[in-house]
């Protein structure tokens, strides 16, 4: 009996001393941001203990490019064609050269950032949608689901390790569909638009906003102008400076052709032994189409159903079938697919944990072979097979999730 009373007395009222007392009114209050602040210093150790490190991109090409604008300035480089990244990205480069440090602090540290304004824009996202649904404490587990995309392989990887920059467009992109659904659409658009002006692959998102503006019809056709609007304004400092227009705003269409391969280390399903670019590039595109197409028909015949934590997934499905089916993938181009897939199954569908874990693994093996194959090269062909079945899931799971009468149903 003494021992169940002791069971039940409180840890404050168990502690033998006064100090033990005070730390436990101290957890009993502060427990939960102790436990994030911890988390969060935890995500920038992880990437400052990364930052130093030479990936082969960041010596044959960061390294590179900046020292280039250190021997020509500012002006004269900005005029120039260094590497092959639109003007904004160029402009980090630039400033890289003039800022004293080493290319890495800023190059990769400007990547970190982004991440961490992603997870920003994730946590808003999610705290708003389970408000809607009247979820208890939901901003702790908005808070927690964000600090988890921090703690994703490919997230602490892709910047911190590798200097790669598709957390910058994915930030952006994140950010646009905070004012989405919130129905700020000029705002929304603006951002997307930052995103492209980054990374072409902001375009991977793009089947995504066509579809809502067929189905929900709630902004014009004329947002999808801030797209080549902000893409025209961003190469002005560049043509200003002398560079010429064509050569500045040509930059996307070069890079679409430059990799003459179906895929760059992507275990998609080009991996299975599907190689001949010439041959196959104009199918891939076409199927690619044909399959947004199908989806877009089926999801008009349920456009309630369009809003939500259900724009999370579908996002996140539009840029998995773009890194699924285009040929020239690099591994890295599922990044935000990653990241939406995962915040909206911690949150929104624990059945959808099985493939963000699985195309998290997928990137994890073809990261480790861009980064370290000299050390462990690890064959594709399996995880391939992996990162497909994952697609085949998520699109199952996309279309028994949209084809639902019942709104609570499982």
């Amino acid at each position: 009996m003494k021992h169940t009373e002791k069971q039940n007395q409180r840890p404050e009222e168990r502690a033998v001393f006064p100090v033990d007392r005070a730390v436990f009114a101290l957890l009993d209050r502060y427990l939960f941001p102790i436990a994030a602040l911890f988390l969060f210093i935890g995500s920038l150790y992880i990437r400052r203990s990364m930052i130093y490190f030479a990936s082969g991109d960041y010596l044959d090409c960061i390294v590179v490019w900046v020292e280039q604008y250190r021997a020509l300035g500012l002006r004269q480089g900005l005029a120039s064609t260094i590497g092959d990244y639109y003007v904004p990205y160029n402009l980090i480069l630039a400033l890289a050269s003039v800022s004293g440090r080493e290319p890495y602090a800023v190059v990769g540290g400007f990547s970190v950032l982004m991440e961490y304004v992603g997870a920003g824009a994730a946590a808003g996202i999610c705290r708003g949608l389970l408000e809607e649904k009247g979820v208890t404490h939901a901003r702790r587990l908005s808070v927690l689901a964000a600090l988890a995309l921090l703690y994703i392989p490919e997230a602490a990887m892709n910047g911190a390790l590798w200097k790669q920059c598709d957390a910058v467009h994915t930030g952006f992109i994140l950010v646009s569909l905070y004012f989405l659904l919130r129905e700020r659409y000029s705002l929304s658009f603006a951002f997307l638009a930052l995103g492209f002006v980054f990374k072409l692959q902001t375009l991977f998102v793009l089947p995504f906003y066509l579809i809502f503006y067929a189905v929900r019809r709630r902004f014009s056709i004329l947002q999808f102008l801030w797209l080549p609007a902000m893409y025209l304004l961003a190469g002005l400092p560049a043509i200003l400076l002398g560079r010429d227009a064509a050569q500045t705003y040509g930059v996307y269409f070069s890079q679409t052709g430059h990799y003459q391969l179906m895929t760059l280390n992507a275990p998609n399903i080009w991996s299975f032994g599907m190689t001949d670019y010439p041959s196959l590039k104009s199918f891939a595109l076409v199927l690619t189409a044909a399959v947004f197409a199908c989806m877009l028909i089926f999801i008009a015949g349920h456009a309630e159903r369009l809003w939500g934590e259900h724009c999370l997934l579908l996002a996140g499905w539009s840029v998995m079938t773009c890194f699924m089916f285009l040929p020239a993938m690099h591994e890295r181009y599922d990044y935000a697919a990653i990241v939406l897939l995962t915040a909206y199954a911690l949150l929104f569908c624990r059945k959808m944990l099985i493939p963000a874990a699985g195309m998290i693994v997928c990137g994890m093996v073809s990261y480790g072979n861009a980064l370290f194959a000299s050390e462990a090269g690890i064959g594709l062909l399996p995880f391939a097979a992996l990162y497909c079945a994952c697609w085949a899931a998520v699109t199952a799971g996309m279309i028994r999730i949209f084809g639902r009468r019942d709104e609570n149903a499982e």
